[in-house]
């Protein structure tokens, strides 16, 4: 394998690993901000039922969003391990 192959693979690896953790980062931020959002909302006061259904989607969101950081972690790893990896080829 040539050199320019091998800075093409190395390239690709990296966006690929960024936008997984970047992705990772925008959906544990968007879920924390959520709960804000909701709460700001006045006219679900009217509708107590659709703010309860929001609450528990909230709730479900909260315990999802630690599977999106255990995941940013390991693609962050995977990142560096592989950067290393590539770099002792």
């Amino acid at each position: 394998m040539d050199s320019l192959s091998a800075d093409k693979i190395v390239c690709v690896f990296n966006i690929i690993i960024d936008g997984l953790i970047l992705s990772s980062f925008l959906s544990v931020l968007i879920i924390m901000l959520s709960e804000n959002f909701i709460n700001k909302i006045s006219f679900l006061e009217k509708y107590p039922r659709l703010l309860q259904l929001l609450k528990l989607r909230n709730n479900i969101n909260k315990k999802i969003s630690k599977l999106y950081l255990i995941m940013h972690l390991i693609s962050i790893l995977a990142g560096i391990l592989g950067n290393i990896y590539m770099f002792m080829i």
